[in-house]
């Protein structure tokens, strides 16, 4: 029985002193880079572990499954690219050519009003000059004067051509220096040549709009007969950039004093609103120019400036603050 016992267990002790036993190498055949159990790790085995691929691939994906360090995240969100700026730089060349190139159409239309009519008083009305003279200001008035009568014609583009017409020397000097104020401001904003251009156009027709609207449902008609000049589309850059900037300071005329932008173009536009009632109720009265104004283009061009604003400069300007 014994006997039997020993010899099945001959074969595995057999095989057991047949194979070699591992033994671990020793200090002296030990690589310096692998540390032992129980002793500290040789610097330049700690820089090698550090600096190695899979230990910053570990940390990398650790940091993400904690979700960035924070407490109690779990999931990793990259930050959102930048938001691209809404302001459209504009360099001086292209500003300066947009607001003389406002001005400079202006300034041409006046001059052809005075060409029209510096011979009429020096001419008898029987003569050949005097019969010039009434064709140059009919022509003018058919084509750069605002009137129901010129749009039921068919002369439709009355409606922006009058923006560009001045017969009153002190009246285009007066909106031509507003003019440039507000476009340079609103190109200095960041507005850009497309917006202002735009801008521009849009409160130049709904100005017209608005005197038109005005004069047919008036009860007092009164003497004017048309309408011209570049107020409307002032007023509508001016609102503009005024809700832009509101609190941007500015110095007026008469007096010369500081003042908020805002309270300026809603102050200009309150006394309009208020003139434009007492023309309704009372008739035209005319200014200290000896003109009538069209408060309504004012606020019709202002209007479209606020509209403007609130539709398209308001959205892309969101979380930009001028001062």
């Amino acid at each position: 029985m014994l006997i039997a016992r020993l010899g099945a267990a001959a074969p595995r002790l057999a095989l057991r002193h047949a194979l070699p036993r591992f033994r671990p190498p020793g200090p002296a055949c030990r690589p310096s880079s692998i540390p032992t159990h129980g002793a500290a790790p040789t610097p330049a085995a700690a820089a090698a572990a550090r600096n190695s691929p899979g230990t910053a691939w570990r940390s990398m994906h650790q940091h993400r499954r904690q979700g960035g360090g924070g407490s109690g995240g779990q999931h990793y969100h990259p930050p959102p690219p930048p938001r691209p700026s809404p302001m459209v730089p504009t360099s001086r060349l292209v500003a300066r050519a947009v607001v003389l190139g406002v001005a400079g159409a202006n300034v041409a239309v006046y001059y052809w009003w005075w060409l029209a009519r510096r011979e009429g008083p020096h001419n008898s009305p029987w003569s050949t000059r005097w019969s010039r003279t009434t064709e140059k200001l009919d022509w003018m008035r058919e084509n750069f004067v605002l009137s129901a009568e010129n749009v039921l014609q068919g002369r439709w583009w009355t409606l922006l051509t009058s923006a560009f017409s001045h017969y009153d020397t002190v009246h285009l000097a007066v909106n031509m220096m507003v003019f440039h104020f507000s476009a340079t401001m609103a190109l200095e904003l960041g507005f850009g040549a497309a917006r202002l251009a735009f801008l521009s156009l849009g409160s130049a027709l709904t100005a017209s709009a608005a005197s038109l609207l005005h004069d047919q449902t008036t009860a007092h008609q009164g003497p004017v007969s048309g309408a011209l000049g570049a107020s409307g589309m002032v007023e509508g850059i001016m609102a503009a950039v005024a809700c832009t900037a509101p609190r941007r300071w500015v110095y007026l005329l008469l007096p010369p004093v500081p003042v908020p932008l805002g309270v300026m173009c809603f102050g200009f536009l309150g006394w309009d609103l208020y003139r434009l009632y007492r023309a309704r109720t009372e008739g035209p009265t005319e200014n200290w120019m000896g003109n009538f104004v069209g408060y309504a283009a004012h606020l019709g061009g202002a209007f479209f400036g606020v509209s403007y604003w609130f539709l398209r400069i308001r959205p892309a300007f969101k979380g930009v603050r001028f001062f």
